[in-house]
């Protein structure tokens, strides 16, 4: 099953007006460099959402099949900071799908968490590969604190990996002519 990615995003902003404390140095996660953008976060704030898009795929003429994401992300004391909200973009729709987050605390180092299990995980949504292609496609973090003081959440770098059919292998599959001459078990 052919795949593209992992694939650092070619844009990343947050809406205006803001619904949350807003980041800094939003274009930092466009490159996996430990250079991050961060917000300041005390309990139980909810961050403004870091949109990350225009993932650059190209070429994708099958069925989509899967989504994997991963955020290279860290809480600054590794206490209170966990994902809010984890989910995807399409055509310019903020939240489309199911929301992948989960409540671990981040740690104080960089890891590399990852969302979504793959080849056959959709995200509770249809793609079309016109959907996958364009520039509005991508994902959204809203990390919160939990329980604590200030603490910042920072996010190094986001990538996604599409996984899909191959056009010309289904192509085959329903134009393969039946079999001449092969006999049904009844004509025994």
């Amino acid at each position: 099953m052919p795949s593209q990615g992992p694939n650092l995003p070619g844009t990343a902003s947050q809406p205006s007006p803001a619904i949350g404390p807003t980041w800094t140095n939003v274009n930092n996660i466009l490159a996996s460099d430990n250079s991050r953008a961060y917000v300041a976060l005390v309990a139980p704030e909810v961050a403004n959402w870091l949109r990350a898009t225009n993932f650059g795929f190209a070429g994708i003429t099958g069925e989509i099949t899967g989504i994997q994401a991963r955020i290279e992300r860290q809480g600054s004391a590794g206490l209170a900071i966990d994902d809010g909200k984890v989910q995807m973009t399409k055509n310019g729709i903020i939240g489309v799908g199911t929301d992948k987050s989960n409540a671990e605390i981040w740690v104080n180092t960089d890891i590399s968490q990852s969302y979504g299990t793959g080849t056959t995980d959709l995200w509770d949504a249809t793609w079309t590969p016109d959907e996958i292609m364009a520039s509005t496609f991508g994902l959204i973090i809203a990390p919160r604190n939990q329980v604590g003081a200030s603490e910042e959440a920072r996010v190094d770098s986001i990538t996604i990996t599409v996984h899909y059919t191959s056009a010309e292998g289904r192509r085959k599959r329903q134009t393969q002519a039946p079999l001449i001459g092969f006999r049904q078990p009844s004509d025994w």
